[in-house]
């Protein structure tokens, strides 16, 4: 992968960063820390600051933590596969909005049976901000379609929010899908 940036220019995610100049003229460029009045060098390539950055992070959880985290989630159990198959058999789309900004879906239960939420993904449509909403769908019995009103985020307004499908969980996506509650 290649990426040019123009000097002085300072790419930054969180805070660590490249100088633009080295970043483009080294193949392992130093990474910056974006101080108070200028950057200040905190390693001299991104392999030295991810481990020094990793073992930073280890030290932050306990023993018994640090094994969990090792281990990963625990599979679906075979109700939650249930819920992920159920989920792609659900279909909504966006059909208005309410007087009161509420985002207006209409969803459709193809599956055989009832889910008591549907995690639909929510964007603004200038990339500001994304995120997840939960339709309430544990009236739509299999075979059925209804609407459903959800709020939209209250920082932008409701017609510079669209929604999205977003993709089947994993089981470490667990507490991100509320299809989970009470599986």
């Amino acid at each position: 992968m290649s990426v040019k940036l123009e000097p002085p220019h300072y790419s930054t995610s969180g805070d660590a960063c490249f100088d633009g100049a080295s970043f483009a003229e080294e193949e392992d460029a130093p990474v910056f820390s974006i101080g108070a009045l200028r950057p200040k060098k905190i390693a001299p390539n991104f392999e030295t600051w991810l481990k020094d950055s990793c073992a930073r992070a280890r030290k932050k959880y306990s023993r018994t933590e640090w094994e969990k985290i090792l281990r990963g989630p625990e599979p679906f159990s075979q109700r939650e596969i249930e819920i992920v198959e159920a989920r792609r058999l659900y279909h909504w789309e966006l059909v208005g909005y309410t007087k009161k900004g509420e985002l207006r879906f209409l969803v459709i239960n193809n599956s055989a049976t009832t889910l008591p939420y549907l995690t639909v993904g929510l964007r603004h449509v200038r990339d500001e901000f994304i995120g997840s909403v939960w339709l309430d769908v544990s009236h739509i019995g299999p075979g059925q379609t209804a609407e459903v009103t959800q709020e939209a985020y209250e920082m932008a307004p409701p017609r510079d929010q669209e929604p999205f499908e977003k993709p089947d969980p994993g089981p470490e996506d667990r507490d991100s899908y509320w299809e989970f509650e009470g599986a």
